[in-house]
């Protein structure tokens, strides 16, 4: 059975950037306290950030992302970032321009780190509808489903959380596009995987609807900011294309 073309994000490139002289620093201005003691677990977290910039839209470059993100976390609760703390510069690039933004702020590094896990599971998911076997198809349709959902979950967690997004790609309307994208896709998914297991005409017409109506939301919030956001043009086509392509489904099976 064929699989329909899926949009896959693409990484946000980010600079080389150093942890351990400004933690240093800190911890011996701010907290009085011996940064020798401290060296290890700033060179840790040096090491991270570099095993992140170079991970892969796999399950262990998944695990990279996320692991730097969680200890990113636990930072923020100890340590204040930014300005009027530990004074780290890191330098983001936006995913679709390719233009670069620095800031000193943490939220803006959780930002980037968190848009390249989302973007980790949409290209897997994307790589796996492509790639899927009869063999074990519907096993891994469902997973590439799961994948598209975990991807909107975070794009999703990124508009709500971060509100002053200093490049495109993180700014709302950016974000918000890119979650409804990746439900759309996981919703066609839940298609083709019913398809294959012969599911009921009216179950196939109702999950086709629903794929086209998704699709139709995404195609008018693309309209309105593909030129602003400089999003790529191809999506617009593919997505109207789809639009209607399960329009047609949705009647074939009525």
């Amino acid at each position: 059975m064929a699989k329909p073309p899926c949009i896959a994000l693409p990484f946000k490139k980010t600079a080389e950037t150093d942890w351990v002289r400004p933690l240093r620093q800190y911890i011996a201005r701010t907290l009085q306290d011996d940064p020798d003691e401290y060296a290890g677990d700033c060179q840790a977290l040096q090491r991270m950030r570099q095993d992140m910039r170079g991970a892969k839209p796999d399950e262990t470059g998944k695990d990279v992302i996320f692991r730097y993100y969680s200890h990113l976390e636990a930072l923020e609760r100890r340590f204040r970032v930014g300005e009027q703390g530990v004074r780290t510069a890191f330098q983001w690039s936006d995913a679709f321009t390719g233009e670069s933004t620095t800031q000193h702020a943490l939220a803006f590094e959780k930002a980037g780190v968190i848009f390249n896990l989302a973007a980790a599971f949409a290209m897997q998911g994307a790589t796996l509808l492509a790639e899927s076997s009869s063999g074990m198809e519907l096993d891994t349709i469902h997973t590439a489903s799961i994948y598209f959902q975990v991807a909107a979950d975070r794009l999703r967690f990124i508009s709500k959380s971060f509100l002053h997004a200093p490049s495109l790609d993180l700014q709302q309307e950016t974000v918000n596009v890119l979650d409804s994208i990746m439900m759309a896709q996981a919703q066609e998914c839940a298609l083709i995987r019913s398809r294959l297991e012969n599911k009921k005409d009216v179950t196939l017409s109702k999950l086709a609807q629903q794929a086209a109506h998704m699709y139709s939301a995404v195609y008018d919030s693309l309209k309105t900011i593909t030129e602003s956001h400089r999003l790529p043009r191809g999506w617009l086509l593919l997505v109207e294309t789809k639009l209607r392509y399960y329009q047609a489904v949705a009647q074939y099976y009525e």
